[in-house]
Order: C-alpha cells, then sequence, then structure tokens
C-alpha cells in the first residue's frame, strides 16, 4: 500500500490501473478537514491513523468506517484528548505501543501516550542541547526496538536505559562525528548497520553501541589530559587525568565528587601533588579493589568496601611515572613505569621482574589467556 499527498488528499497507487488516484477510505475525512503529510498504518489493530489539519483521524479497516473527535464510537482516548487540538504533523505507535504525536502549536511540540491514552514522560531530550531551527517529521524504528527521530536540523536516537533522546550533532569537523542540516532518511540493513542519508553525506552507525558521546569534562575545553579510563564493577567509570586527578562518573556519565582523596594524609600536598598527576587504573578482581598508577612512582589503592585510600611510594618504582597496570588470573598486579621497570605485586611484596633501562617507557601490558605478559614498550 502506498500512499502520498497532494492538495490535503491521499493517492494510492493503483495496480489494475497501474496509476495514483484518490480513491481510496482514507480520503473519508470529516468534512474541510484536511491530511497534514501522515498517515501511520498500525499492524496490530489493523487501523490507519492520519494527521490533519483539525486533529487526528483513524480509519478501521475491519468496520470500514472513519473516525475522529466528531465521531468517536469507540471510544478511542486518542480522538476525545483536549491536549491534541490541532495541526497534527506527526504520529508514530512504537513496538511497545508508545504512542508520540507531534503538533505545531507556535514552535513543534512533542508528546506520547500509552495505549489507554495515559501521557507519559518519554519525549526527553527532543528539547536539547540543538540551537538550530529544527522540524521533526520522520521515524525509524530498528528491529531491535531503537527508535530514530530526524528531520530539518536534527537527529536523535533514543536511549533505552535512560528513557531519554540522545541528541547527535557535530559543531565541529573531525573523522567520528555527524554533520547535517538536513537528515532525509535512516534506514536499517540486513546486517543491523544503520545507515543515515544526510545534505552532506552518507553515515552509518553499528546498533550494537550505544554510539558515541561527546562530553567536557570541564568548562575550559582542554583543560583535562585523560590518561585512562575504565568501567568498575559497580557499572560507574572513573577518568585518570593528568593534573585534575581521578574524575568520577556514575552508570549514566554524570559526575559526583571522587572518594579517592577523602582521607588523604597531611602533608602529602594532595590532589594538586604527584596524587593528582594520575596515568593509570586497575580495578582488582576479588577484592575490587582499584589501583591507581601516578606521577613519580606513587600509587593509590582504593578500597570500595571500606571507602578509604592507601597512599604509597614503593621504593621498587625509582620515582618514575606508573604507566600501566594489569592483573594476571591469579590476582597478582603488574605495573609498567616510564623507567622501563615491569614491577608484580603478590599482596604482599613489590618486586621487580624486568628492568629495560630509562629509554623503554612501558606503555602497556597484556596478560593472555596462557598466562604470558605481552609488554609494549618505547624504542
Amino acid at each position: 500500500y502506498i500512499s502520498i499527498n497532494r492538495y490535503g488528499k491521499i493517492l494510492v497507487y493503483d495496480k489494475r490501473k497501474k496509476a495514483f488516484t484518490e480513491n481510496t477510505p482514507l480520503n473519508q475525512l470529516p468534512q474541510n478537514w484536511k491530511t497534514s503529510f501522515n498517515v501511520f498504518h498500525d499492524a496490530v489493530k489493523k487501523q490507519y491513523w492520519i494527521t490533519c489539519d483539525s486533529g487526528l483521524a483513524v480509519y478501521d479497516e475491519a468496520a470500514g468506517q472513519m473516525w475522529s473527535k466528531r465521531n468517536n464510537p469507540r471510544h478511542i482516548p486518542l480522538l476525545n484528548n483536549k491536549e491534541i487540538k490541532a495541526s497534527v504533523s506527526e504520529f508514530y505507535i512504537d513496538q511497545q505501543r508508545r504512542h508520540c504525536v507531534f503538533a505545531w502549536e507556535g514552535p513543534q511540540v512533542y508528546r506520547c501516550f500509552d495505549s489507554t491514552g495515559s501521557a507519559l514522560k518519554d519525549t526527553a531530550g527532543l528539547n536539547g542541547v540543538n540551537t538550530l531551527y529544527t522540524e521533526l517529521y520522520k521515524f525509524h524504528e530498528t528491529s531491535t526496538g531503537s527508535l530514530w527521530i530526524y528531520g530539518l536540523g536534527n537527529l536523535y536516537s533514543l536511549d533505552k536505559e535512560n528513557n531519554r533522546f540522545v541528541f547527535h550533532r557535530n559543531q565541529f569537523l573531525d573523522n567520528y562525528g555527524i554533520r547535517y542540516d538536513k537528515v532525509f532518511q535512516v534506514m536499517e540493513d540486513r546486517d543491523g548497520m544503520i545507515w543515515i542519508a544526510t545534505d552532506q553525506g552518507l553515515y552509518y552507525t553499528s546498533p550494537y553501541a550505544k554510539g558515541i558521546i561527546n562530553m567536557y569534562l570541564s568548562d575550559i575545553p582542554g583543560e583535562l589530559n585523560v590518561t585512562d579510563v575504565i568501567q568498575l564493577q559497580s557499572g560507574e567509570y572513573w577518568l585518570s587525568t593528568w593534573g585534575k586527578g581521578i574524575v568520577t562518573l556514575d552508570r549514566n556519565l554524570k559526575k559526583y565528587p571522587s572518594p579517592l582523596y577523602s582521607n588523604m594524609p597531611a602533608g602529602s600536598n594532595g590532589i594538586k601533588g604527584s596524587y593528582g598527576l594520575t596515568w593509570s587504573m586497575c580495578q582488582q578482581k576479588n577484592t575490587g579493589k582499584v589501583f591507581i598508577g601516578c606521577q613519580n612512582g606513587m600509587l593509590m589503592i582504593y578500597d570500595p568496601q571500606m571507602r578509604q585510600t592507601a597512599y604509597l611510594q614503593p621504593p621498587v618504582f625509582e620515582g618514575k611515572t606508573i604507566r600501566y597496570i594489569a592483573e594476571d588470573q591469579l590476582g597478582q598486579m603488574w605495573f609498567g613505569t616510564q623507567g622501563g621497570q615491569l614491577v608484580k605485586y603478590d599482596g604482599k611484596t613489590f618486586s621487580s621482574v624486568l628492568n629495560l633501562g630509562g629509554g623503554a617507557i612501558i606503555y602497556k601490558i597484556l596478560m593472555d589467556a596462557q598466562g604470558w605478559a605481552w609488554i609494549g614498550t618505547q624504542d
């Protein structure tokens, strides 16, 4: 079934005549009503929802009737809803049976209802940080239930975990974001990839990731040099920075005060000293303790159960920056330093395993499934 709009009418393709015609019951709208560019077919209830300049109309296939607020024998809640007045422009029912109703009431207004007609707070984010003139008028739902809304100056996807829409648009030129003035189409291919056609090129993204979120950790761009990032067993995210210590984010990427420095010993120069020049992190699986490597061979070990931090400077590090930390299958911790030293901690003692010399900075340690340690170095 194909329909297009012409002068407020709906055209249907007649296969026999091989032509488009206005001969369709979808044109049986209330007197003086005109359709406003959107017809949605509800395959579950076998109904066509038609957006009009005077409200919503519904054509029921089984009854062969057109219903609206003027004639609503089945008492469909949305047709009687006084919030839905006129100039309805977009309508969509997703797999969760949420009814999206967009209308022009001066600015474009976004509303969402459940199947009983009760209002939902499921349009969060659609009035977000976009500074452009925008018009939302297209929907695409993937096979996994991911909902995309797009149009002029906008592209949103629904973050199902936080029940809010995320705005996708990069203001700056780079190789990883998306730029556009208008999004023409979003579609899913057979492999589940999402393709986005815009006036500034064709983009694609994977549905198996939550997408890319650009965020500033400070009010001054470039102020924080992020050196490492981990997700803790609790689901929180910790970022080590050079100069500002550890930045702590909850599951929803909201910053909260770092608990690391609450018991900082007197005379240590605190976060303004070497304990604020953090380089590497690793959470020990069996204890949950977080090991944090710092400048000048200093080490913090945070115990989430006790909410206490141990501040150490083991002599074995020879005052060199701890650039990387890894854990092996036995729960032992391995440290690579700026001075080319590989150090092992068995829970009691720090011991030097390998010393490559000052020119061989150890950038990374990978513990493989056979127990081998692979060491990435400079020179």
